[in-house]
Order: C-alpha cells, then sequence, then structure tokens
C-alpha cells in the first residue's frame, strides 16, 4: 500500500462572537466606530463609495443617510492567528527526518515528535480508544503517513486521517509576520464602512421596487413577516419599520387567506 500524502488545509478565520467591545477577536464599541469614521470617511475610497450610494438611492426615492456606526454596523478586528506549537516544537515537527505521532486526545489533536521509529511506533501502540470507542492517530514521516493506529465506531476513516495531517500541516507552518493592516481599527472601520456602502448600492434598485409595492398596499400597520428574508428584505425593514414591523416567531403560522366569494 502506497504511503498517504499530506493534505493541505485552507484555514477560515472563526466567525466573531457577539458583543460590541474592543480586544481579542472583537468588534469595536459604537463609540470607537465613531471616532474613527470621522477620520475614515474624509478618504478618497469612502467618499467616492458614499457618493456612488447617495446617487443610486436618490434615483430610486430612497431616504439617504449620514455615514454613522449604526449605518455600516458591527465592525470585527480579528487578531492575526496563534502558532499552535511553541516554535522549538514546531521545527522539531517540521523536521522531515524525524517522527510525528499525530493523535486524538480528549480536549483535541496531539503532536508528539519522537526521535526514532521504535519510540514512535511504541507511542503509537500505546493509543486506547475513548470512552465512546473512538480515537487513535496515525504516524507520519516527512509528507507521508506510514503507520495507523485507529478506533473507529462512527467517523469515515479517510476523513479522520485527514483531520490529523492537516493539523500536523498547520503546526508545522510558521505564523506569518503581522502586516501594518492586522488587527488596524481604522483599516477595519474603512473596510467595513466601504463594503456596507457598497451593498447598499447593489440593493438599491430591489429596494426601490419593495418601497413602491409597499406604497402601493397601503396598509394602515406593519406587517408581520414569514419565513427566511432576503439581504434585500432585512434592510428594507431596518429603513421602514412602518412597513415591516417584525419577523413571525417559528410557533406562528401564516393567516389563511379568506375564501374567495363568489
Amino acid at each position: 500500500k502506497p504511503p498517504r500524502r499530506l493534505v493541505k488545509l485552507f484555514a477560515f478565520s472563526p466567525l466573531p462572537p457577539c458583543g460590541r467591545k474592543l480586544g481579542p477577536m472583537g468588534l469595536l464599541s459604537d463609540e470607537v466606530v465613531a471616532e474613527i469614521l470621522e477620520l475614515v470617511k474624509a478618504s478618497p475610497e469612502v467618499v467616492a463609495a458614499f457618493h456612488q450610494w447617495m446617487a443610486t438611492w436618490e434615483a430610486e426615492s430612497l431616504p439617504v443617510q449620514p455615514l454613522t456606526p449604526e449605518l455600516i454596523g458591527p465592525v470585527f478586528v480579528p487578531d492575526p492567528p496563534d502558532q499552535i506549537l511553541s516554535e522549538d516544537l514546531r521545527l522539531r515537527a517540521a523536521d522531515n527526518e524525524l517522527w510525528q505521532l499525530v493523535y486524538m486526545a480528549e480536549d483535541g489533536i496531539k503532536v508528539q515528535t519522537c526521535d526514532d521509529e521504535a519510540s514512535a511506533s511504541a507511542a503509537l501502540a500505546a493509543l486506547v480508544p475513548d470512552d465512546h470507542g473512538e480515537a487513535g492517530g496515525v504516524l507520519v514521516r516527512g509528507d507521508a503517513v506510514v503507520a495507523e493506529n485507529l478506533f473507529l465506531k462512527f467517523m469515515e476513516k479517510d476523513d479522520f486521517i485527514e483531520n490529523l495531517v492537516n493539523f500536523l500541516d498547520r503546526a508545522r507552518a510558521p505564523v506569518a509576520p503581522p502586516t501594518p493592516n492586522t488587527g488596524n481599527p481604522s483599516e477595519a472601520v474603512k473596510r467595513t464602512a466601504l463594503e456596507r456602502l457598497e451593498s447598499l448600492t447593489r440593493m438599491a434598485p430591489a429596494l426601490g421596487k419593495l418601497k413602491r409595492e409597499y406604497e402601493a398596499r397601503g396598509l394602515t400597520e406593519p406587517e408581520v413577516v414569514f419565513g427566511s428574508l432576503s439581504e434585500e428584505l432585512k434592510t428594507f425593514a431596518d429603513l421602514f419599520p412602518n412597513y415591516i414591523g417584525r419577523r413571525a416567531e417559528g410557533h406562528e403560522t401564516p393567516p389563511t387567506p379568506p375564501p374567495e366569494r363568489a
């Protein structure tokens, strides 16, 4: 059986946590965003995006608003990614001449570097299943999986091994040095403002159509919306609470339309 080749892992940034504070992996407060926004709104990119948005919205008879924290929404400032292993352990894990035991422990995937095949094989053989009858690990040398000791009841073998070798690949990689814009609140506010203005500009025709449709219906009270909402309808509801009051709760059902009259 030919040795398994390692698979590259593309890492994705985690979703922003709840809350509005400045801190690690946090959101900027409205006060901080407002202060920074006063500076970045004068940049040529933001000025151009704002005027383009204003023109498209005025063409659809939509209300233009000032550029405020409420308009652009939450601003997320991520920290640079942490290195999985300390530098000395990372260098040993990246050494193609050493033996890497990658296994599933109770608190996640672990990497143990061995200097010789005998100690590595003994450590692999010593792995035991967890309380659910699963776990185990693989032995890697260079870029190939050369041995395995797996206990799998529910997980697919190929997926399990791929997760292990992906973790090793990330653990071996040094963290890229931070760029000047890494974790920069000003850049985060500017990026968020541009993205929001571009999104509002793109939605202008759809929002204008919704406005005309709701005006023609002559509603006397805000409508309750059932089902999932599109991005355009969510934005329209924020702009015109007099037309859309709230989204229905999960236990509510749409009203039965009256029977047609003969």
